[in-house]
């Protein structure tokens, strides 16, 4: 069955996971910082040691820290996506040399065109290969209340991989062995002179060998000359060529084939997950200077996997198949939090998932897909607040945490400011990056929130400072954007 690849893939891997949502709009706009800083609404997916301040005993105007109504509530919505490597790129150029992949599946090496083409796609494949190279989907809808010290709420998140896998290099060009393929290279017209200058003599034995040389290069003047004219090739190319190795690798894989493109197994890898939880928060005073708190969240989630054969299958039904393989399941999370506060300085230390709340994958006649495990983790964040107008916000996490796609990790930090002088209108801005990425860029966040405290709107959005060529558009790396709206009494 088409299953059983990605089910034999996902056996082989470690649990899956998910990284650490980014729930409420104001935090966002904040670089994602707010565990010593949230006492809204929200507050029980920040830091529910929050609640155990006394309502209304520090003043403020607006939705900084401390200032403390008896109760609030709110909703907000975060989507957004990732794209972690070059995989925005490449994908692109993939999609544009579709065409000429079905025309080389059909007819072969024609031409000195379609032998550009033929080692354009050597470097496009190769560059598709690494499982770390993926696109990350996400969002939350969260809505929420605070009772004084309680609070409850409802969040459904989601998360959504999709990486390459399984790269066949073989069954590219149709009906071919080592010698017939010399013959199409030979014959395509491309010129070629008796030097190499970008083969080495190792990768050129190896596409001698490929191509029906035996002994000494030389020998066999079909392949040699094949040979010559692959270096040729590459030469002529210039930048848009593969890598010498690639490209020796390409072609011993598919002078090897007898395979058409319709019978090419490279896929990509769909996993996703998702699931409600419903927390309940409470929070108490140690003494004035320190409160304590935590969640206790019933949680119902969705595990997803699928496998999209890249040249063999329409989306559509790879789609239908995702939403139709799925096991659904119950668990409890639990989270603990502590705050404390020296004048304007307030500290914060927020554990989440601390029991490693874990959804079985759907179990098919194959063998099972990976289970989710929500990992823990520990966000230890840092607020100044030296004005009723004026906040600083810091947070970091302390652990690498997986995501849905096995090969990427997630380790957030962040800091952001709100300036909120004007009446009825804060504005925030701020930074995060995942330090668990080294090649990961800075993401840019920036939001506002207009109205008075009964009803308030406010919106955010956090862009990467790379940004990547798909189609005819250029695409941050990273883009999220979210928009709430709340309500205090």
């Amino acid at each position: 069955m088409r299953t059983a690849p990605l089910l034999l893939t996902l056996a082989a891997a470690p649990l899956l996971a998910m990284e650490t949502p980014v729930t409420g709009t104001r935090q966002l706009g904040m670089g994602a910082a707010g565990t010593a800083t949230t006492e809204d609404h929200t507050v029980v997916w920040w830091n529910a040691a929050a609640l155990g301040w006394d309502a209304g005993a520090e003043g403020g105007p607006q939705s900084g820290f401390g200032h403390l109504a008896p109760g609030g509530i709110g909703i907000d919505a975060n989507a957004g996506f990732h794209a972690y490597g070059e995989l925005l790129e490449n994908a692109s150029d993939l999609l544009r040399a579709a065409g000429r992949i079905k025309e080389l599946g059909t007819s072969g090496i024609a031409d000195q065109a379609s032998l550009h083409s033929f080692l354009t796609i050597a470097g496009r494949l190769n560059d598709l290969a690494d499982p770390a190279d993926t696109l990350l989907a996400f969002g939350n809808v969260a809505g929420s209340m605070r009772f004084g010290r309680f609070a409850v709420g409802v969040r459904w998140s989601a998360e959504a991989s999709a990486y390459a896998d399984d790269l066949d290099l073989r069954n590219v060009i149709p009906q071919v062995n080592g010698a017939a393929l010399a013959t199409q290279i030979n014959a395509s017209g491309q010129t070629f002179d008796a030097t190499l200058q970008v083969l080495d003599t190792a990768q050129r034995d190896q596409i001698y060998q490929s191509l029906g040389g035996t002994g000494a290069f030389g020998t066999v003047v079909a392949a040699s000359d094949a040979t010559l004219r692959i270096d040729d090739a590459l030469r002529d190319l210039g930048a848009a060529a593969p890598a010498a190795a690639e490209a020796a690798t390409f072609l011993a894989a598919t002078a090897s084939g007898s395979g058409t493109i319709d019978q090419n197994t490279t896929s990509v890898v769909v996993n996703g997950f998702s699931y409600v939880e419903i927390p309940v928060g409470i929070g108490m005073p140690i003494n004035e200077y320190v409160a304590v708190g935590g969640c206790l969240k019933l949680m119902s989630g969705r595990v997803n996997g699928t496998r999209i054969l890249v040249f063999q299958e329409d989306v559509e039904g790879a789609v239908a198949d995702l939403k139709g393989a799925y096991k659904d399941s119950l668990n409890l999370g639990v989270d603990l939090g502590l705050q404390a506060k020296a004048g304007s300085w307030r500290m914060g230390v927020n554990a989440t998932n601390l029991n490693s709340p874990t959804f079985a994958g759907p179990d098919n006649p194959d063998g099972p897909v990976k289970s989710v495990r929500l990992d823990p983790q520990v966000t230890i964040g840092v607020g100044w607040r030296p004005s009723d107008w004026f906040t600083l916000a810091a947070d970091i996490e302390q652990f690498e945490v997986g995501t849905i796609n096995p090969a990427v990790r997630s380790r957030r930090a962040g800091a952001g400011f709100e300036f909120a002088a004007i009446p009825w209108l804060d504005l925030r801005g701020g930074v995060y990056g995942n330090l668990a990425d080294s090649h990961a860029p800075p993401v840019i966040t920036a939001g506002a929130g207009f109205g008075p405290e009964a009803f308030r709107l406010d919106a955010a959005v956090a862009c990467a400072s790379e940004l990547q060529d798909f189609g005819q558009w250029s695409l941050p790396t990273e883009l999220r954007v979210s928009i709430g709206l709340s309500g205090r009494w």
